[in-house]
Protein backbone atom coordinates (compact mmCIF):
# COMPACT_ATOMS: atom_id res chain seq x y z
CA UNK A 1 0.00 0.00 0.00
CA UNK A 2 2.87 2.32 0.96
CA UNK A 3 4.56 1.80 -2.33
CA UNK A 4 1.53 2.07 -4.35
CA UNK A 5 0.59 5.65 -2.52
CA UNK A 6 4.51 6.73 -3.02
CA UNK A 7 4.45 5.85 -6.71
CA UNK A 8 0.70 8.00 -7.34
CA UNK A 9 2.68 10.83 -5.57
CA UNK A 10 5.64 10.57 -7.93
CA UNK A 11 3.49 10.60 -10.87
CA UNK A 12 1.40 13.55 -9.94
CA UNK A 13 4.04 15.46 -8.74
CA UNK A 14 5.95 15.00 -11.93
CA UNK A 15 2.35 16.24 -13.80
CA UNK A 16 1.25 19.18 -11.67
CA UNK A 17 5.19 20.38 -11.78
CA UNK A 18 4.48 22.47 -14.81
CA UNK A 19 0.61 23.25 -14.24
CA UNK A 20 -0.61 26.27 -12.29
CA UNK A 21 -1.95 24.32 -9.21
CA UNK A 22 -4.30 25.74 -6.68
CA UNK A 23 -2.23 25.81 -3.52
CA UNK A 24 1.56 26.55 -4.16
CA UNK A 25 3.57 26.22 -1.04
CA UNK A 26 6.20 29.08 -0.67
CA UNK A 27 9.83 28.72 -0.19
CA UNK A 28 10.87 28.03 3.43
CA UNK A 29 12.54 31.31 5.12
CA UNK A 30 15.10 29.69 7.37
CA UNK A 31 16.88 33.27 8.41
CA UNK A 32 18.71 30.98 11.54
CA UNK A 33 20.13 34.12 13.23
CA UNK A 34 22.83 33.80 15.65
CA UNK A 35 21.83 36.75 17.96
CA UNK A 36 19.47 39.43 18.87
CA UNK A 37 18.88 42.57 16.54
CA UNK A 38 19.68 40.83 13.12
CA UNK A 39 17.74 41.62 9.88
CA UNK A 40 17.70 39.28 7.25
CA UNK A 41 15.72 39.98 3.85
CA UNK A 42 15.28 37.19 0.95
CA UNK A 43 14.22 37.92 -2.28
CA UNK A 44 14.25 34.38 -4.78
CA UNK A 45 12.41 33.30 -7.46
CA UNK A 46 11.54 29.25 -8.56
CA UNK A 47 8.29 27.24 -8.21
CA UNK A 48 6.51 29.45 -6.13
CA UNK A 49 7.16 32.76 -8.08
CA UNK A 50 8.48 35.66 -7.00
CA UNK A 51 9.02 35.94 -3.45
CA UNK A 52 10.23 38.49 -0.76
CA UNK A 53 10.68 37.21 3.11
CA UNK A 54 11.71 39.32 5.97
CA UNK A 55 12.89 38.09 9.17
CA UNK A 56 13.96 39.80 12.54
CA UNK A 57 15.20 38.37 15.66
CA UNK A 58 13.64 40.47 18.11
CA UNK A 59 15.95 39.00 21.36
CA UNK A 60 18.82 36.54 21.56
CA UNK A 61 15.88 33.81 21.31
CA UNK A 62 13.20 35.10 19.51
CA UNK A 63 12.45 35.94 15.90
CA UNK A 64 9.46 37.13 13.90
CA UNK A 65 9.25 36.82 9.93
CA UNK A 66 6.59 37.79 6.89
CA UNK A 67 6.63 36.22 3.49
CA UNK A 68 5.36 37.25 0.47
CA UNK A 69 4.70 35.42 -3.15
CA UNK A 70 3.18 35.62 -6.43
CA UNK A 71 3.25 33.50 -9.23
CA UNK A 72 1.38 34.32 -12.50
CA UNK A 73 1.37 32.81 -15.99
CA UNK A 74 -0.90 33.96 -19.35
CA UNK A 75 -2.61 30.97 -20.94
CA UNK A 76 -1.47 28.78 -24.19
CA UNK A 77 -5.26 28.76 -24.72
CA UNK A 78 -7.11 30.50 -22.69
CA UNK A 79 -11.09 30.57 -22.36
CA UNK A 80 -10.99 34.52 -22.23
CA UNK A 81 -8.37 36.65 -23.58
CA UNK A 82 -7.96 38.41 -20.26
CA UNK A 83 -7.65 34.96 -18.36
CA UNK A 84 -4.51 34.50 -16.39
CA UNK A 85 -3.53 31.77 -13.90
CA UNK A 86 -2.32 33.58 -10.95
CA UNK A 87 -1.47 33.26 -7.12
CA UNK A 88 -0.55 35.12 -4.36
CA UNK A 89 0.12 34.79 -0.67
CA UNK A 90 1.29 36.15 2.40
CA UNK A 91 1.70 35.69 6.11
CA UNK A 92 3.63 35.99 9.43
CA UNK A 93 5.25 33.92 11.99
CA UNK A 94 7.47 33.92 15.32
CA UNK A 95 9.77 31.56 16.30
CA UNK A 96 12.69 30.55 18.80
CA UNK A 97 15.99 29.90 17.81
CA UNK A 98 19.07 28.82 19.15
CA UNK A 99 22.80 29.12 17.69
CA UNK A 100 25.93 26.76 18.79
CA UNK A 101 29.02 26.49 18.17
CA UNK A 102 28.69 23.48 15.40
CA UNK A 103 24.64 23.75 14.86
CA UNK A 104 21.77 26.08 14.43
CA UNK A 105 17.86 25.36 14.88
CA UNK A 106 15.11 27.35 14.69
CA UNK A 107 11.19 26.58 15.39
CA UNK A 108 8.95 28.65 13.50
CA UNK A 109 4.40 28.96 13.69
CA UNK A 110 2.44 30.86 11.76
CA UNK A 111 -0.58 31.96 9.88
CA UNK A 112 -1.41 32.92 6.37
CA UNK A 113 -3.92 33.70 3.55
CA UNK A 114 -3.82 32.93 -0.10
CA UNK A 115 -5.55 33.40 -3.08
CA UNK A 116 -5.23 31.18 -6.62
CA UNK A 117 -7.25 31.20 -10.33
CA UNK A 118 -5.73 28.22 -11.63
CA UNK A 119 -6.76 25.13 -13.86
CA UNK A 120 -8.81 22.65 -11.11
CA UNK A 121 -9.54 19.60 -13.89
CA UNK A 122 -8.56 15.93 -13.74
CA UNK A 123 -3.99 15.85 -13.48
CA UNK A 124 -4.06 13.95 -16.88
CA UNK A 125 -7.74 15.65 -18.68
CA UNK A 126 -7.39 17.00 -21.72
CA UNK A 127 -10.06 19.69 -20.95
CA UNK A 128 -8.78 22.74 -19.25
CA UNK A 129 -10.71 23.71 -16.70
CA UNK A 130 -10.24 27.21 -14.25
CA UNK A 131 -11.34 27.77 -11.06
CA UNK A 132 -10.74 30.80 -8.42
CA UNK A 133 -10.36 29.67 -4.65
CA UNK A 134 -9.31 31.47 -1.20
CA UNK A 135 -7.37 29.78 1.52
CA UNK A 136 -5.86 30.07 5.06
CA UNK A 137 -2.79 28.24 5.83
CA UNK A 138 -1.25 27.46 9.45
CA UNK A 139 2.32 25.93 9.74
CA UNK A 140 4.54 24.57 11.90
CA UNK A 141 8.37 24.72 10.80
CA UNK A 142 11.08 23.34 12.64
CA UNK A 143 14.55 23.82 11.04
CA UNK A 144 18.49 22.24 11.84
CA UNK A 145 21.61 23.69 10.36
CA UNK A 146 25.12 23.25 9.70
CA UNK A 147 27.52 25.99 10.82
CA UNK A 148 30.29 26.15 8.69
CA UNK A 149 32.14 29.02 7.73
CA UNK A 150 31.70 28.90 3.41
CA UNK A 151 28.88 26.49 3.06
CA UNK A 152 25.55 25.34 4.89
CA UNK A 153 22.89 22.78 4.48
CA UNK A 154 19.61 23.48 6.32
CA UNK A 155 16.92 20.68 7.05
CA UNK A 156 13.64 21.85 7.09
CA UNK A 157 10.34 19.71 8.02
CA UNK A 158 7.40 22.18 7.68
CA UNK A 159 3.80 21.05 8.53
CA UNK A 160 1.23 22.93 7.09
CA UNK A 161 -2.59 22.83 7.33
CA UNK A 162 -4.25 24.34 4.79
CA UNK A 163 -7.97 24.98 4.50
CA UNK A 164 -9.89 26.17 1.57
CA UNK A 165 -12.54 29.02 2.45
CA UNK A 166 -14.18 29.60 -0.87
CA UNK A 167 -14.04 27.80 -4.13
CA UNK A 168 -16.09 29.29 -7.59
CA UNK A 169 -15.46 27.84 -11.23
CA UNK A 170 -14.56 30.82 -13.24
CA UNK A 171 -15.38 32.27 -15.81
CA UNK A 172 -18.90 32.81 -14.33
CA UNK A 173 -21.00 30.98 -17.39
CA UNK A 174 -18.52 27.79 -16.54
CA UNK A 175 -19.92 24.77 -15.59
CA UNK A 176 -20.05 23.28 -11.81
CA UNK A 177 -17.26 21.47 -10.98
CA UNK A 178 -18.22 17.50 -9.23
CA UNK A 179 -15.70 17.87 -6.94
CA UNK A 180 -14.99 21.02 -4.79
CA UNK A 181 -12.15 21.00 -1.72
CA UNK A 182 -13.12 19.32 1.16
CA UNK A 183 -14.61 21.89 4.22
CA UNK A 184 -12.15 21.80 6.68
CA UNK A 185 -7.95 21.85 7.31
CA UNK A 186 -5.70 19.89 5.07
CA UNK A 187 -2.12 18.68 5.93
CA UNK A 188 0.80 18.93 4.07
CA UNK A 189 4.17 17.63 5.00
CA UNK A 190 6.66 20.00 3.05
CA UNK A 191 10.02 18.97 4.39
CA UNK A 192 12.99 21.34 1.74
CA UNK A 193 16.81 21.13 1.89
CA UNK A 194 18.32 24.59 1.44
CA UNK A 195 22.04 25.08 0.82
CA UNK A 196 23.68 28.81 1.51
CA UNK A 197 26.64 30.20 0.83
CA UNK A 198 28.36 33.32 1.68
CA UNK A 199 28.93 35.96 -1.06
CA UNK A 200 30.18 39.18 1.10
CA UNK A 201 29.82 40.37 4.54
CA UNK A 202 26.27 41.12 3.89
CA UNK A 203 25.13 38.80 1.06
CA UNK A 204 24.01 35.10 1.14
CA UNK A 205 23.67 33.18 -1.76
CA UNK A 206 21.18 30.08 -1.37
CA UNK A 207 19.08 27.41 -3.18
CA UNK A 208 15.90 25.21 -1.80
CA UNK A 209 14.72 21.85 -3.11
CA UNK A 210 11.74 20.17 -1.46
CA UNK A 211 8.63 18.47 -1.45
CA UNK A 212 4.83 18.83 -0.69
CA UNK A 213 2.87 15.60 0.31
CA UNK A 214 -0.69 15.47 1.35
CA UNK A 215 -1.53 13.37 4.51
CA UNK A 216 -4.63 12.84 4.19
CA UNK A 217 -7.52 12.19 1.73
CA UNK A 218 -6.92 15.05 -0.90
CA UNK A 219 -8.85 15.53 -4.18
CA UNK A 220 -6.17 15.90 -6.77
CA UNK A 221 -8.89 17.62 -8.93
CA UNK A 222 -8.48 20.82 -6.92
CA UNK A 223 -4.56 20.31 -7.14
CA UNK A 224 -1.30 21.28 -5.63
CA UNK A 225 2.08 22.08 -6.53
CA UNK A 226 3.92 18.56 -5.45
CA UNK A 227 7.68 20.22 -5.75
CA UNK A 228 9.48 22.80 -4.84
CA UNK A 229 12.72 24.59 -5.97
CA UNK A 230 14.16 28.28 -5.89
CA UNK A 231 17.05 30.31 -5.77
CA UNK A 232 17.88 33.56 -4.43
CA UNK A 233 19.98 36.02 -2.35
CA UNK A 234 19.46 36.85 1.38
CA UNK A 235 20.74 40.46 2.63
CA UNK A 236 22.13 39.66 6.34
CA UNK A 237 21.87 42.97 8.07
CA UNK A 238 22.73 43.85 11.82
CA UNK A 239 26.94 42.46 12.28
CA UNK A 240 29.43 41.14 10.25
CA UNK A 241 29.45 37.02 10.16
CA UNK A 242 31.70 34.63 10.27
CA UNK A 243 30.36 32.00 9.19
CA UNK A 244 27.69 30.86 6.29
CA UNK A 245 24.70 31.20 7.76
Amino acid sequence: MFIKRYISFIIIAIAVAGCSPAYVPNSRNVPLFEKGAELAVNASYGFSGTEVQVAYSITDHIAAMANVSAKWKTLDQPVDDSIKRRHFFGEAGLGYYLAKEDYRFELFGGYGKGKSLSNAGRVLDEQERLASGRYDRIFIQPSISTNFEKFNLIFTSRVSFVNFTSFTPYPDQSYSFLFKPVKGYHTFFEPSITGRFPMGNILRGYFQGGVNVALRDYYYYYNYSGLHFAVGLQLRLGSFYKDGN
